[in-house]
């Protein structure tokens, strides 16, 4: 533990005094935006979670401003980041992830948190892992360059800021990592903090002892066919593969902040953040396939030049205000259509305002709207209607007494999809992607796109 604290305290940045939260306060400041795919908000140290995972990502804690209850607009990768990095609902941008139809890459009208800040001065850069987050989906729009890298993107991210920090002009670096997610076969080292050594089941923690070729898809399948969906140990040893899939990530992270710092200093705006989260059973599934909280609850960390105003917010906030507050806070307009809202209200005290958070997965007929602490979900199999307060694992469906609330909750997802349907009809569709051989190759291995 003595060397978990020494290492927490060597990536720690000072902390003066508090920041003056207004519109343009960090112009021309540098923006560094990490997301860690599949990454659960409660299984971090910074969340409350006892086991030690993440203990560069919880020293980042104490100097950030933490959301505790921020929310995703969708259970996929794609949607998600696309939702993220335009302020937009997936219903209006339309982007999907590979596999799905219709396949859509970004409308040629909707810009984007790079194209807005490139357009503004800055140099921007992008190191990702490439799959759901891929240039041909619209993502790389606005970007000086874009790389898709696979799972070196953290790696290649630290090499990245030494040429970003060679210039004098602001720059915004992206970068992108699938090192949480399945199929969890964490380094030794860092699964031996976690995995119970009494496991005697037939998950393997090495994709090299699955005995498959190296495309993700044929591992993925492998790996989710020597699980017991009923073994009650089988879960247990999943999840403590995540853990130490988390462990090896936050590991990495640790490496790119302390770059960070050499090079950049104390000056730049750093955020941290997930997509989608992992479930684990909870509601009888694996992955990311449900818009329960286990999937929508993600992490947030903002952390402003200096480690100035740390603090909790524990409002309800969503992905797609993310891109709205970072142009609030370098001083760039946030266009009209944008459907998130900058949080500098919130983290200011002046904007009360419950957010509704609408989330879906609409290939598979999914909805959520959360309203304060009230979630109403719509299935293909029914409706649902959950007190996050009160039951915050959603076990009680309250629908059956509680028509009138679910009916209202109802009301709001609607009128809030039919918005979007609205913007999506202004901004047009996107085109279908166009694959050059070599990232076909690379798609069909992941298996997001057929030979």
């Amino acid at each position: 533990m003595r060397r978990l604290a020494l290492l927490a305290a060597l990536l720690a940045w000072p902390a003066p005094g508090g920041a003056e939260l207004r519109p343009g306060a960090l112009k021309n400041k540098s923006v560094v935006l990490v997301s860690i795919d599949t990454l659960r908000a409660d299984h971090l140290g910074a969340y409350g979670y006892p086991r030690p995972t993440s203990p560069n990502l919880d020293a980042l804690a104490a100097e950030s401003v933490v959301f505790e209850r921020c929310n995703s607009h969708s259970p996929k990768t794609a949607s998600s980041h696309m939702s993220l990095m335009t302020g937009v609902l997936p219903a209006a941008h339309g982007v999907l992830n590979w596999g799905e139809t219709p396949l859509l890459s970004r409308p040629e009208a909707l810009p984007t948190l790079a194209s807005l800040l490139k357009r503004a001065g800055y140099r921007t850069a992008a190191y990702t892992s490439g799959g759901n987050v891929a240039a041909e989906l619209g993502f790389d729009h606005g970007f000086d360059a874009y790389v898709d890298a696979k799972d070196a993107s953290l790696s290649l991210a630290r090499l990245a800021l030494e040429d970003l920090a060679r210039e004098r002009r602001p720059f915004f670096l992206f970068v992108h990592t699938y090192a949480v997610h399945d199929p969890y076969t964490p380094p030794e080292e860092h699964a031996r903090l976690f995995v119970a050594p009494g496991y005697a089941g037939r998950i393997v923690a090495s994709r090299e002892r699955l005995g498959v070729e190296d495309d993700w898809w044929a591992q993925h399948r492998a790996y989710w066919a020597r699980v017991g969906s009923n073994d009650p140990a089988d879960r247990r040893h999943l999840v403590d593969l995540y853990d130490g899939a988390i462990r090896a990530m936050d590991a990495e992270l640790g490496l790119l902040l302390g770059r960070m710092r050499a090079l950049v200093g104390d000056d730049a705006l750093l955020v941290v953040l997930s997509d989608h989260g992992e479930e684990f059973q909870e509601h009888g599934q694996w992955t990311h396939n449900s818009v329960y909280d286990e999937v929508l609850h993600v992490p947030l960390f903002l952390r402003f030049p200096g480690g100035r105003d740390a603090r909790r917010v524990s409002d309800v906030v969503r992905l797609s205000d993310v891109m709205p507050t970072l142009l609030d806070l370098v001083g760039v307009s946030t266009p009209e259509h944008v459907q998130g809202a900058s949080l500098l209200g919130v983290l200011e005290g002046a904007d009360r305002q419950p957010r509704q958070v609408l989330a879906e997965w609409a290939a598979q007929g999914l909805t959520a709207l959360r309203l304060r602490d009230l979630k109403y979900v719509s299935r293909p199999k029914g409706e649902e209607l959950y007190d996050l307060l009160q039951d915050p694992g959603e076990t009680r469906n309250l629908l059956p007494t509680e028509k009138e609330r679910a009916y209202a909750l109802r009301l709001v997802a609607e009128r809030v999809a039919e918005a979007s349907f609205a913007l999506k009809e202004r901004l047009g569709k996107g085109g279908t992607p166009r694959l050059d051989p070599e990232t076909r190759r690379q798609l069909e291995a992941l298996g997001y796109v057929g030979p």
